[in-house]
């Protein structure tokens, strides 16, 4: 490994150089993934699993501090995200909105502003939650039913 190439976790300029997270895709299968900061910034790591530009949802409830980031115009581009309007929902403990396109679960930003990773307990979670999720084909199929009612005069 060559002098300069941080190792997965180590710090490097202040912030960890990778980051744990969870891929959320719209047929529900949930990833763990690790990020890579690249020139000490997540931009393309977070572009490239969300597929497009983003925009970050904070999902904390219970303390439990996770951020959500979805694709900035996957009302036009990709299918609803029915796991994902759940898991947003549940953490906000409110009535969900309609989410399309991958999300993508990470920590929230810590005292310097950069993003932080999910712990194993947090991941796990995710992955479990959204695995029972996808058992229940009638339930994900009325939430995207919802999903694309609510969003049908923006996608006209």
């Amino acid at each position: 490994m060559a002098a300069n190439q941080p190792t997965a976790g180590t710090t490097y300029l202040g912030t960890t150089a990778t980051v744990t997270a969870v891929l959320i895709a719209c047929d529900g299968t949930a990833t763990r993934q690790t990020l890579e900061r690249k020139d000490d910034s997540l931009l393309s790591a977070l572009q490239t699993a969300v597929e497009g530009n983003f925009d970050v949802i904070g999902a904390h409830a219970d303390g439990d501090q996770v951020d959500a980031w979805v694709n900035d115009e996957g009302i036009y581009t990709h299918g609803p995200n029915p796991v994902a309007c759940v898991l947003i929902a549940a953490a906000h403990r409110a009535p969900g909105r309609p989410i399309y396109g991958p999300v993508l679960f990470t920590g929230t930003a810590d005292a310097a502003g950069d993003t932080t990773g999910l712990t194993d307990e947090q991941a796990d979670h995710l992955v479990n939650y959204a695995a029972t999720l996808t058992r229940q084909p009638d339930d994900l199929a009325a939430i995207t039913d919802w999903c694309q009612r609510m969003t049908a005069p923006l996608r006209s």
